[in-house]
């Protein structure tokens, strides 16, 4: 079995990753290639080779597509390599999306007409859900599951809202810590006195997140980004498992 989880950059790479070593197994192999009946675009800063995972006999690759404008590359890949297999199929695709400031339904509509703009028609598509294509090869019928995971389920943000949530489930200091880690950046946005920083929301929810793990994790906080973000034991968090949890249907 092959999977691929399609996220929108690095930070998710690892977090999922950790997330399936810890909860079922897979390991990275950074020298084994996902299929050889097709290739994934060269690399770029924004959209590094993806990271393949194994366990047993089957496969899982994980890759940053370079943001959340960028699935579309992925899709016609994923259309071209349906067309030019003969056994290295793919069984399930999951699509890690942040919502933003978008409905959920918003979202998954995009990702619809994304899909179909690249050969891929499916009637209708349920959030944390498996949605069956259905495609045929050579007179076979088969049968690709398509997840789209569009986080948070309940309020606007990112894989960043998540993990801060897992933060504050530790106790009434870990909330406190993050609710003035959010007054914190909020206040130093206000000032009117930044040009050169945090002028896109993303990164805004990057320092929130960074600013309460650096106070949780004090010894951690002048490493590398990945090092600080890793500094959690996230597979824990029950926000993570409601969210991820899926992933663990289809590929443990």
């Amino acid at each position: 079995m092959r999977s691929l989880i399609l996220c929108e950059g690095i930070d998710e790479v690892l977090i999922l990753g950790y997330f399936l070593f810890k909860k079922a197994g897979w390991y990275y192999k950074p020298k084994e290639d996902f299929a050889n009946d097709y290739k994934f675009p060269r690399p770029t800063k924004s959209s590094p080779a993806p990271e393949v995972y194994c366990k047993d006999d089957e496969k899982l690759a994980i890759w940053a597509v370079g943001g959340k404008d960028s699935f579309s590359r992925a899709y016609k890949l994923i259309r071209k390599a349906l067309n030019n297999t003969q056994n290295e199929y793919i069984d399930n695709v999951f699509i890690v999306a942040d919502r933003d400031e978008n409905e959920v339904q918003e979202c998954l509509k995009k990702i619809q007409t994304q899909l179909a703009d690249n050969g891929i028609i499916v009637s209708e598509l349920v959030n944390h859900s498996k949605n069956e294509y259905r495609y045929e090869i050579d007179d076979e019928e088969l049968t690709m599951n398509i997840i789209p995971i569009v986080v948070p389920f309940d309020k606007n943000g990112a894989i960043e809202t998540v993990l801060m949530e897992g933060i504050e489930e530790n106790g009434e200091e870990e909330r406190y810590i993050v609710q003035k880690a959010n007054n914190y950046i909020d206040e130093i946005i206000e000032s009117g006195r930044l040009n050169k920083y945090l002028q896109h929301d993303r990164l805004i929810l990057k320092a929130r997140l960074s600013a309460a793990i650096s106070i949780t994790n004090p010894d951690r906080s002048t490493g590398m980004y990945d090092n600080l973000l890793m500094s959690w034991d996230w597979e824990e968090k029950e926000s993570v498992k409601r969210h991820f949890g899926i992933l663990l249907d289809y590929v443990s």
